[in-house]
């Protein structure tokens, strides 16, 4: 087992006879041996392969020494070191009652953790720009899955089975010629694929490289050129991608496997149809240029305008981990006004409620009692301050103007002017007017959410879940 892992000197390694898991788990060793460092106690890590210096010393001496050991005899390796390891060294001293300490660099506290490792993973790995155009919800996930294996280099074509050391009789399906099978020569350069890609670069009136080009990134670039690609030709033409490189694989390996004729026209039938029914699934964001609605009317596409919503989309919002929101809202009936109030914390879980009427229709005096209610119960729980929300403009009463001299009042015996008021619209404030005028919830104060209407609690729950509504 172990020459699988290990060299001969017993130190883990890569082997020839190392297993595919292990050549793809060593990088990750690699990088976790780049990014951890020992703090030495004391001193029985290796000399010559760990790093306990902020870097590994080349190993040019490979007796397996401890660093206490190399400490002990530094005068033999100092002619092996650098003035800069000897300076680094030197600094160094043997701790008997220290144990000896490997901390992972990328955390704070220098406790290796996996969340950690893999932020350090995302930050380091630079984003690939296409991964935003494949990974839509108009494309299918099959089309999208199979152009990130495409683009990764990772289809399994004959120069693949070749390099993993398989030898046989490898010949390309797709031309007479018989040409060796490689990604690119299967997709873009064999005999059925310029036929395919010839016929819609013609209607798309685009020349795309058969030779001279890197890769199949680098075509996929070519292909999407002076491209919008949220119109909806930009979305077309990565869907069109997608199908013919598909539709070419499909047919390659239903040749390979089944000895089936391949037949470029069947091909290029299949591509239509499905880029029709794709076509229909659209929901561009951009406006089409003339130059667009030709092209399209060429592919016997359907032009789908942009479509606008009247308004915009909001959901309501959660408040900050060390703070809670009271939702207030008022309605009015025939003789009286009824109030409801919400407080929430920070993941949208309801911690009080009120809901109460007044004979009149003074909103003042109903705004004070719920506002009041609320305030008390937050002061209960030590929260002295929370965010007071309402589609009705509190501020503007704070501040006394364009409102009622008994809801000046009212703000004034509240000190509304010292609290953190937060003006939204009526959909954001949905669940405080759906409290006030719900006919299934009781006139009480409560923590019991069971008591609520359903209609409330429905609401609660979308607000829950941040669930976005149109608001005009």
């Amino acid at each position: 087992m172990n020459h699988k892992y290990k060299d001969k000197d017993g130190n883990l390694a890569l082997t020839s006879r190392s297993s595919q898991l292990w050549k793809r788990i060593w990088p990750h060793i690699q990088q976790l041996r780049d990014n951890s460092l020992w703090v030495v106690g004391k001193g029985q890590m290796k000399f010559w392969e760990d790093n306990w210096i902020g870097h590994i010393i080349n190993p040019l001496d490979k007796s397996g020494i401890t660093v206490r050991e190399g400490l002990e005899s530094l005068d033999s390796w100092k002619h092996l070191l650098s003035e800069e390891q000897l300076h680094d060294i030197s600094l160094i001293k043997i701790d008997d009652d220290a144990p000896d300490r490997l901390i992972f660099k990328g955390t704070c506290d220098g406790k290796f953790k996996t969340g950690h490792y893999i932020s350090y993973l995302r930050a380091r790995n630079a984003k690939i720009w296409w991964t935003n155009i494949i990974w839509k919800k108009h494309i299918p996930a099959k089309i999208g899955a199979f152009l990130w294996r495409v683009f990764l280099n990772a289809i399994p074509v004959d120069e693949k089975v070749y390099l993993r050391g398989i030898l046989g009789p490898f010949k390309c399906c797709c031309c007479l010629d018989g040409g060796f099978e490689t990604i690119t020569h299967l997709l873009v350069n064999g005999v059925a694929a310029k036929k395919v890609w010839g016929f819609f670069g013609k209607m798309l009136n685009r020349r795309l490289p058969s030779n001279g080009f890197g890769d199949m990134v680098h075509h996929f670039k070519v292909w999407l050129s002076d491209v919008k690609i949220h119109s909806q030709l930009g979305m077309v033409m990565v869907g069109l991608y997608g199908f013919i490189c598909w539709e070419i694989w499909k047919v390659r390996c239903k040749s390979k496997f089944e000895g089936d004729p391949i037949k470029p026209a069947g091909v290029i039938a299949k591509i239509k149809a499905q880029i029709k029914t794709f076509n229909c699934t659209l929901q561009p964001q951009t406006e089409s240029t003339k130059w667009d609605l030709i092209i399209l009317q060429k592919l016997c596409l359907r032009h789908i305008p942009v479509m606008r919503p009247r308004g915009k989309w909001v959901s309501w919002t959660k408040p900050p981990a060390d703070k809670l929101k009271m939702n207030i809202s008022v309605k009015e009936a025939k003789d009286s006004c009824v109030g409801g109030c919400l407080i929430r914390n920070h993941e949208g879980e309801i911690l009080f409620w009120c809901r109460h009427i007044t004979k009149g229709k003074e909103i003042a005096t109903i705004l004070e009692k719920i506002i009041t209610e609320g305030l008390i119960w937050s002061k209960s729980v030590a929260c002295k301050n929370p965010i007071l929300e309402s589609h009705l403009n509190l501020e503007e009463v704070s501040r006394g103007e364009g409102a009622s001299p008994a809801m000046i009042y009212m703000a004034r015996k509240l000190d509304l002017e010292s609290m953190v008021l937060s003006l939204v619209g009526p959909k954001q404030n949905r669940t405080a007017t759906e409290l006030a005028k719900s006919l299934d919830t009781p006139f009480l104060s409560s923590s019991n959410q069971s008591k609520l209407g359903d209609s409330v609690r429905k609401w609660l729950n979308q607000d829950k879940l941040g669930t976005q509504i149109l608001q005009d």
